[in-house]
């Protein structure tokens, strides 16, 4: 996300990099780089606010993919503005093309909260919906599920619990996290 939070969609290339080059590092010591020290090349423009046209600034920037949603919710997914994608696609990495300046950039579809309310408000029965627990792709076909919670949703949910309710949303320990193909900077 950038420094500002701000309207991504909206800034100048000059605005998008400084916005984006704060939150790696900055002169108040709070950018990823400066807290963390190693930081995954990866963005999730706030609300998802993203154009084509920012692809090298975000390159230029070290930045190897951004995370969208491709949710069911069409409150800020581009999911929306394309057709339904096959399930290989929904589920895995994609590229994306800038036809402006010929550059790439590599696009993790994101789901929320809401989408696992889809699913019978469970993230088994979700995965159970692919196939079952054990579910074996045929080759070259496999599937990553990357779910992005608001810190501010989790937490709520954490302290409201709902959890007697509904299992999938009592809170877990942190997500496993598997190999992106993406190194740290």
């Amino acid at each position: 996300m950038s420094y500002n939070n701000g309207i991504v969609s909206a800034h100048t290339d000059e605005e998008l990099e400084r916005a984006l080059g704060w939150a790696i590092s900055n002169p108040a010591g709070s950018g990823v780089a400066d807290v963390f020290g190693e930081w995954a090349p990866i963005v999730r423009p706030q609300e998802c606010m993203f154009t084509g046209s920012q692809i090298p600034v975000y390159r230029g920037l070290g930045i190897d993919a951004i995370s969208l949603y491709c949710s069911a919710l069409p409150f800020n997914a581009f999911s929306i503005f394309v057709a339904p994608l096959p399930f290989a696609h929904r589920y895995n990495p994609l590229r994306l093309h800038s036809s402006m300046s010929g550059e790439e950039i590599t696009l993790l579809p994101a789901y929320n909260h809401g989408d696992i309310a889809d699913h019978w408000v469970s993230l088994r029965s979700w995965l159970r919906t692919m196939g079952g627990l054990n579910w074996r792709p045929p080759a070259n076909r496999k599937a990553a599920r990357i779910i992005c919670f608001s810190s501010s949703i989790w937490m709520q949910t954490m302290t409201s619990g709902p959890g007697s309710i509904c299992p999938s949303l009592a809170g877990s320990s942190p997500p496993l996290v598997g190999s992106t193909g993406l190194s740290a900077r």
